[in-house]
């Protein structure tokens, strides 16, 4: 974990309200034009407190990218543990689709995943995480007998599926705020389903995609308020 890990539930709180404020920083704009002023101002902080946890900007980012790798990958291993494995995949889908419309930090982590320089080795590290995980989905579902004939290895299935739904929720992200996103996830399961399932599976999949997919979507929560307009105690 970047940074300092604090012992107490109140350091622990403070922490996190610092994580939270920057994750909607760096959703907001990015990397290198987050301000730390305008972070420590909406957590409710000062510099000197952030500095305590955070000793450098870098060290902050990575934190983001710890916490939004720890709540993507929850929800793909609850999905894992109650689906059957090509089911765990469509359902991880919409609830990490949901995470980036309902939750900033994710959504700033991610973005932070997609910026190089002085981050590229935990963005390297996120994908490689991503990718495994979901390879360990295929291969399960190589060995339920739930792919079709002939598909690819399940190590390139992971990297195109994530790829694929990668270049979804960016496009959603920059042409509609995402607004749009779940029904182009359920165009993006629509597609992928006859290429990777048996054909006997395929109705019951396209089905749950459906009903994944054509409801409303959560409602948005914002990038952020104005900074400062949380009130997380100020103290370092």
């Amino acid at each position: 974990m970047a940074g300092r890990t604090p012992q107490q539930q109140r350091g622990v709180e403070r922490r996190l309200a610092l994580l939270e404020a920057a994750g909607r920083a760096f959703d907001r704009t990015g990397y290198a034009s987050a301000a730390l002023a305008d972070i420590v101002k909406d957590a409710g902080s000062t510099l000197g407190g952030l500095g305590f946890y955070f000793p450098h900007k870098e060290d902050l980012a990575r934190a983001v990218i710890d916490e939004q790798n720890a709540r993507t990958f929850a929800s793909l291993a609850a999905a894992g543990g109650s689906f059957a494995p090509m089911e765990a995949m469509i359902h991880s889908s919409k609830i990490i689709a949901d995470q980036l419309i309902t939750d900033p930090l994710v959504r700033g982590g991610i973005r932070l995943s997609m910026e190089l320089g002085v981050l590229s080795e935990p963005t390297h590290g996120f994908y490689d995480e991503w990718l495994s995980q979901v390879g360990v989905l295929f291969t399960m579902a190589q060995e339920a007998g739930e792919l079709v004939e002939g598909a690819a290895s399940p190590a390139e299935l992971a990297a195109t599926s994530v790829s694929y739904f990668t270049g979804v929720h960016i496009v959603a992200g920059v042409l509609t705020g995402r607004a749009d996103l779940y029904r182009r996830l359920h165009v993006m399961w629509q597609m992928l389903v006859p290429g990777m399932a048996r054909e006997d599976l395929r109705p019951g999949l396209l089905a749950l995609a459906a009903e994944l997919f054509t409801g409303p979507q959560p409602t948005p929560t914002p990038t952020s308020p104005e900074p400062g307009a949380h009130t997380a105690p100020a103290s370092s």
